[in-house]
């Protein structure tokens, strides 16, 4: 069983401002959040569940549950959450570094400059959500590890984040690697499984 592990550091970075602070997230011309209507999740929007729940809205993709509006709304969702830049000032700057333990599951999640070195871990420009879909459902406390980091990491938050602050965050081409369209931070046998 694979455990999550933090690394944090004493060394002050700054940070990007967080959204509401310092800059207006860009709201997507006519886009208004819709509710889920069905399952476990109903009535929270997608950016919601993203941050409660990454497994789940990737889940939710090839399930066919969703059509029309909602089904754009998570087209947009999981592109941006497959290529989420470090929360830093310039992040450009910075990296994140993702290692796997010895049976491929996913052990921890960090931001690096990129000028550091990163020994045994795999290295990449963008956060890929996804990750979280490769853990096994005996990892629970895991997944909640990672995902505190994440609130943590990007939202200065430790419990749930707000409908509004995971909206603004989805909104704000800033947070994201638009232009990319490689997958980040699996294992080459992870991707040669899933499209081997």
């Amino acid at each position: 069983m694979a455990r999550f592990k933090f690394r944090t550091s004493n060394r002050k970075v700054k940070q990007r401002p967080r959204n509401g602070e310092g800059r207006k997230a860009k709201i997507p011309k006519g886009l208004q959040w819709l509710p889920v209507p069905f399952k476990k999740h109903k009535g929270k929007t997608l950016p919601q569940i993203l941050f409660e729940d990454p497994s789940y809205v990737f889940w939710l993709v090839g399930q066919g549950y969703v059509y029309g509006r909602l089904l754009h709304q998570l087209n947009f969702v999981v592109e941006r959450a497959r290529h989420i830049l470090p929360p830093r000032e310039i992040p450009d700057e910075y990296q994140f570094g993702v290692e796997y333990n010895g049976e491929g599951w996913l052990e921890r999640i960090r931001i690096l400059e990129k000028s550091r070195g990163a020994a045994n871990l795999i290295v990449t420009p963008h956060l890929d959500l996804s990750l979280f879909c490769l853990f096994r459902l005996d990892e629970m406390r895991e997944k909640d590890a990672l995902l505190h980091w994440l609130r943590a990491e990007f939202f200065d938050c430790e419990g749930l984040i707000s409908k509004v602050a995971c909206e603004a965050f989805l909104n704000d081409d800033s947070n994201f690697g638009l232009t990319c369209r490689r997958m980040h931070g699996f294992p080459d046998r992870a991707i040669s499984a899933m499209f081997g």
